[in-house]
């Protein structure tokens, strides 16, 4: 039964790391620049570093 999660859970992993690093990649990203694409303060919290 263990076998069975492992490798799904490893690939949820996987994938919650790959948004993560998507996420910290666009918020580096001078998003405010285009007028196109508004920048959703209220839905995704990301702290300007």
């Amino acid at each position: 039964m263990i076998n069975a999660i492992l490798p799904l859970a490893c690939m949820l992993a996987c994938l919650l790391l790959a948004c993560l690093l998507l996420a910290c990649l666009f918020a580096s990203m001078p998003i405010a620049s285009m007028p196109m694409v508004p920048i959703p303060d209220s839905r995704f919290p990301i702290p300007k570093m």
